[in-house]
């Protein structure tokens, strides 16, 4: 259903077709499941809006604009600005049993027993970053976001509701010590390609 793609433009890294049906909605509601993973330290509300983005085009990309090298952000400044392109969204997220070690797959589950929520994307992901004691140099997409002055980005942006951070413990809570390229090879996309014709052919 979000296949169907429009074209925009995100200042900077050009153009790129997200559904419009996201689009044309009055509201997102994102429903992440927090969870490790090896290219972005740790994902959310945030990175989950990169769903928004039509079919293949997400693989395409992780080509043009993942990382090639030290200090290269483009990927995450292209979901920075996909946000800013969609409606109003709030996030409700599910970390009631989370993924740490890595991911976003082969990870482990962790027990975390928290289900949070928020109208801002961005301050609920600060929020359960804050919990977990992480900080914006192991996490990309955060620092962007940082940089970049997103409100919620930051911890004096948010007002906590409901039970404080102190009553869930994340000991031994792990995200990757080194992250992976956020580039995706040529021969991934291949795959991708075909995984979808695959899909196309089964339905």
């Amino acid at each position: 259903a979000l296949n169907r793609g429009v074209s925009r433009r995100i200042p900077c890294l050009g153009a790129i077709r997200i559904s419009r049906h996201a689009l044309e909605a009055d509201s997102i509601l994102s429903l992440p499941r927090l969870k490790a993973h090896s290219q972005m330290g740790l994902t959310c509300a945030v990175k989950n809006l990169f769903g928004c983005v039509s079919g293949a085009r997400k693989a395409m990309a992780h080509f043009r604009h993942g990382d090639r090298g030290p200090g290269e952000a483009d990927f995450c400044r292209l979901i920075s600005g996909l946000a800013r392109l969609l409606p109003p969204q709030a996030a409700l997220v599910n970390a009631v049993v989370c993924m740490h070690v890595t991911g976003p797959s082969r990870g482990k589950p962790y027990p975390l027993g928290l289900i949070a929520a928020s109208r801002s994307y961005a301050a609920v992901d600060t929020a359960l970053y804050g919990l977990l004691g992480l900080s914006p140099d192991r996490l990309p997409l955060w620092r962007v976001l940082r940089e970049e002055q997103v409100p919620g980005a930051f911890s004096r942006d948010i007002t906590l509701l409901g039970s404080p951070p102190g009553e869930f413990s994340p000991e031994g809570f792990e995200t990757p010590l080194h992250l992976s390229p956020q580039t995706f090879k040529p021969w991934r996309l291949g795959l991708s390609a075909l995984k979808r014709f695959w899909t196309g052919l089964r339905r």
